[in-house]
């Protein structure tokens, strides 16, 4: 500011004050346009020779700490005043500082996010004593805002290029660029090279802008570039120019230059520019949906701006209700429109620069939603299979490459934003049944691999457990896809595939949903026998989360269905389910005749007969009879065992520690821990690593470490709700509570039981309301609370009355 009003003065024909001048000059003293307003108020204050001196001063600064030249505007000066000009007198004084060509245009808004990459582009621009004229390139795709942090940038380099700077429009996206030749034309009249002596021969013209930016400091924005050839005539022969380009391809062929790949805004940094536009309180009064707008814009600068357009120019329109609108995914681009703003029209000007192949490639990709892609996908999707990923795409960032996976794979990603605008196309330019064909091939391709990683995944094949971490969303993203193919039996069998996988690592909640939803499509559309299949998959996720009632009448179906379909060993998998719903519905005298009918009926090695040896365990130790659990334990471990089933290995090692520890048997318990947790580990199975983590934690207690088990406790707690699994997460508050007691800290103790009976009574598990009732009745007479306590012991007791129980079932070991 100071700067331009010096200037001001001087174009009026004044003089600022020689003392302010210095002054500005010594806070400033690289910055030569100060020295050269400098030089002109001594000059016309009667003082050459101090003017000569400021000159002199100027130049051994820059030699000594830069190792350059002054600009040309400080040296036509210098040689001014050397031979007193007339002119110097009066305004045109200051014609040096006017004749500074200054194109860049100005940001409309202030960019948010951007700090770190203006400062790296400033350091690889400014390079004082380089030899080669530096090179930047800003690389992207349509609405990444690469203009706008070019000419912030520009504008951040003002002071270190003071011959000024250069700017052209080289309209690469449109199909139209404008040619070398043209633009050279434009910037030679802006170098103050008139019409007449501009050559019309392309090398001559190209030579000549050279020998204008000869000497010169000055920076050189070409925008929006279409290819290299056409960016290399307009590139400055001297070092001491830089120029910087930006172009949605990655313009291989400028070879030197440094290169950025600008990168969507981060949610502050969106949420910052939001607030610029529309004003800071309409996103304080909504600071939830106005995070979800900028989530909805997937980072995208010119999507948030135009979205904050819409809520700046319409005081009616609420972010909440503008981000409503753009959540409905087919009609998100139509909300992201303002004025000549147009996010849809910006990422069409891509996709029209692509071949006919690529277009294709492109609507392809649009049919079959993913976030994150293998390099096979485009071999399936491509008319040529030789080719994963036709270059253009990823050229025109239209497609971005990701980071290699875990297996060493090249992996692919497109924006939100592109993907609805491809899926637009497909849904525009192809017919239904070329979409049908497709969304078949590509859904067929995933159940190919899936069905041979999951064989793979039997022989305990690192690779196979890998590949399924890896594509575990894509593969349920595809499940959901066929789930909406009529007809198709792609989605049950998709869902078998990861079957053996997700029971490995246990089920989440989103996926066990997902399973239900197939299992609902798959009653409907057949066959019975996948149906069966999926239901015996489905039961594990469904004996966490679910109420008693709920697996039993899943046992039911699968019984049923079992029968009619004469599948005999799917039959008896079924019934041993019903014995684990009866368990959790605290029905152990019912489970106790069950478990005493099919056990003569089973085959002891079949899987049915080892799950109900599980059971059977289960039942003993929910009944207080620890010793009677492990000779059942052992019978299974031997069973899961010779199956090769490592995650019921794992079950009997946290049966058989459980059991041992409540039969007093410390040590041996300890040693149990320890070796499983080393399995788990190996196996990367956290859901049985907490469980194992849980009894430690009981043993830490039961030798009065009861600190370090509360802390054991916290991550055993976290580790459960990760893997969603309510009935670890009951029982561990139980014990969280059991230790606040036993730490004289009952009040602690209250929250985890309430929290632990809404859990047991979610799951309709009365056993463990009642447990839990019996630990309250334990803390509230700790507290001193003798009406509380006592509610809660006649509440554990009617309990146990009707189950037919006696305290031995309680299990409550800490004292």
């Amino acid at each position: 500011m100071l700067e331009r009003h010096f200037a001001t003065l001087l174009d009026e024909g004044g003089s600022p004050s020689p003392q302010e001048l210095a002054q500005a000059v010594a806070d400033h003293p690289l910055r030569e346009s100060l020295v050269v307003l400098a030089m002109t108020a001594l000059y016309r204050a009667g003082r050459q020779s101090d003017a000569i001196d400021a000159y002199t001063a100027l130049r051994t600064r820059l030699r000594d700490e830069l190792g350059v030249e002054p600009a040309c505007a400080a040296r036509e000066l210098y040689e001014r005043i050397l031979r007193q000009d007339p002119g110097l007198t009066g305004a045109a004084a200051a014609a040096p500082v006017r004749a500074v060509p200054r194109q860049l245009p100005g940001l409309t808004t202030e960019l948010a996010g951007r700090d770190g990459l203006l400062a790296e582009i400033r350091a690889a621009l400014y390079r004082p004593t380089g030899t080669v004229a530096p090179i930047g390139l800003l690389v992207g795709p349509a609405g990444i805002g690469k203009t706008s942090l070019a000419l912030a940038a520009g504008a951040a380099l003002a002071g270190d290029f003071p011959d000024g700077q250069l700017f052209a429009d080289l309209r690469g996206a449109g199909g139209a660029a404008v040619d070398a030749h043209t633009v050279l034309g434009r910037l030679l009249a802006a170098l103050g090279v008139a019409g007449p002596e501009v050559p019309d021969d392309p090398e001559e013209r190209v030579a000549r802008y050279r020998t204008a930016l000869a000497g010169r400091r000055m920076l050189i924005v070409l925008d929006d570039a279409a290819a290299g050839r056409q960016v290399r005539p307009l590139l400055p022969g001297t070092p001491s120019c830089a120029t910087l380009i930006t172009s949605r391809r990655r313009l291989g062929a400028l070879l030197g230059a440094s290169r950025w790949t600008v990168p969507v805004l981060e949610p502050d940094a969106g949420l910052a520019v939001l607030t610029r536009i529309t004003g800071a309180p309409r996103t304080a009064a909504e600071p939830d949906a106005a995070t979800e707008l900028v989530e909805l814009c997937g980072g995208l600068p010119l999507a948030v701006c135009i979205a904050a357009g819409r809520v700046a120019v319409g005081p009616d329109l609420t972010i909440a209700e503008l981000a409503t609108e753009l959540a409905q995914q087919r009609r998100r681009l139509d909300g992201l429109s303002i004025g000549d703003l147009d996010v849809r029209a910006a990422i069409e000007l891509s996709y029209r620069a692509l071949d006919a192949g690529s277009r294709r490639l492109f609507r392809y990709l649009g049919l079959v939603p993913m976030s994150e892609w293998p390099d096979w996908v485009g071999a399936e999707l491509s008319d040529d299979p030789a080719s994963p990923l036709p270059g253009h795409l990823v050229d025109l960032h239209l497609v971005d490459l990701a980071a290699r996976d875990a297996l060493g794979r090249r992996r692919y990603r497109m924006h939100g934003l592109v993907a609805a605008f491809a899926r637009e196309r497909a849904l525009a330019e192809e017919t239904p049944q070329a979409r049908a064909v497709v969304v078949e091939r590509h859904l067929s391709a995933w159940l190919d691999r899936a069905r041979r990683a999951d064989g793979q995944l039997a022989d305990a094949t690192a690779d196979a457990r890998d590949w399924f971490d890896i594509e575990l969303p894509n593969l349920l993203t595809a499940v959901d896809e066929a789930c909406g193919l009529p007809g198709s039996a792609v989605a049950g069998e998709l869902a078998l595939s990861l079957g053996a996988y997700l029971t490995l690592r246990a089920f989440t909640a989103d996926e066990g949903r997902r399973l239900l939803a197939v299992v609902e499509h798959v009653r409907r559309t057949g066959p019975d026998e996948t149906l069966l299949r999926l239901l015996s998959v489905l039961f594990p996720w469904v004996s966490r989360t679910a109420r008693a009632r709920q697996m039993l009448a899943l046992a039911a179906e699968q019984e049923q269905l079992a029968r009619r379909l004469g599948d005999r060993p799917a039959e008896e998998r079924a019934l041993v389910n019903g014995v684990w719903g009866l368990l959790r519905a605290g029905r152990l005298t019912d489970a106790a005749h069950r478990i005493a009918e099919l056990g003569p009926r089973l085959v002891p090695t079949s899987p049915a007969k080892v799950s109900l040896d599980v059971a059977t365990a289960s039942m003993h130790l929910e009944a207080g009879r620890p010793g009677d659990a492990l000779p059942c334990i052992d019978r299974a471990a031997e069973g899961a065992d010779l199956l090769g089933d490592v995650r019921l290995g794992l079950r009997c090692e946290v049966e058989r520690a459980v059991a041992l520890m409540e039969a007093g048997r410390i040590a041996e318990s300890e040693t149990v821990v320890a070796q499983g947790l080393a399995t788990a580990r190996e196996t990367r199975n956290d859901q049985m690593a907490a469980y194992l983590n849980h009894v430690h934690a009981e043993l830490d207690a039961l030798r009065g470490g009861w600190g370090a088990a509360a802390e054991a406790m916290d991550g055993v707690v976290r580790t459960y709700e990760d893997n969603a699994d309510w009935l670890g997460p009951g029982l561990a508050l139980g014990l969280v509570a059991d230790l606040a007691r036993a730490r004289d800290q009952p009040t602690a103790g209250v929250a985890p039981l309430t929290r632990a009976l809404a859990i047991w009574r979610r799951l309709d598990a009365p056993l463990e309301i009642a447990r839990t009732h019996a630990r309250a009745e334990r803390v509230f007479a700790a507290l001193g609370d003798r009406e509380s306590a006592g509610h809660h012991e006649r509440q554990w007791r009617s309990a146990f009355d009707g189950l037919g129980l006696g305290d031995s079932s309680l299990r409550i070991l800490v004292p």
